[in-house]
């Protein structure tokens, strides 16, 4: 399988990628998926912090957490059945489109932690902080 050399086109520098192309007889697959989802990621992150694009507010306690709605529902099944699940009649969105939502009995600590895992893969625990993530895990992640 040949492997083909991109320049990432946010970076000036032609950090060059390595995408994989599949012959598929008289067409090629071309794959740059590792890469491109490293990307996608690190973008939808930035938009969060700049407060772009925000279509929901997690609230806990005096805490409000800006995120987007469509990485929250791919990433927890809680925020799935929520905002995927077909909308009921007479349903609104408050004024400026952003949903409200408070997340009950989960430690204000806690809900910054999972929103960050959903646009980074990561999320750091401690002694302090495992018992309340796996309480949250829990909640969250039913349908």
């Amino acid at each position: 399988m040949p492997v083909l050399k991109l320049a990432e086109a946010d970076d000036p520098g032609g950090d060059p990628r390595e995408i994989e192309a599949q012959s598929l007889g008289t067409s090629e697959k071309i794959t740059h998926r590792t890469s491109l989802f490293i990307t996608c990621f690190d973008r939808l992150s930035l938009f969060r912090r700049q407060s772009a694009a925000i279509d929901v507010v997690v609230k806990s306690g005096p805490l409000r957490i800006g995120a987007h709605k469509i990485v929250l529902a791919a990433c927890i099944p809680f925020f799935q059945g929520l905002f995927l699940s077909p909308v009921q009649q007479g349903a609104t969105t408050p004024t400026g489109g952003e949903i409200e939502l408070e997340v009950p009995g989960v430690d204000s600590n806690v809900i910054i932690s999972i929103i960050q895992w959903a646009y980074s893969g990561e999320i750091v625990l401690t002694n302090n902080t495992v018992q309340g993530m796996l309480i949250a895990a829990g909640y969250l992640g039913r349908v």
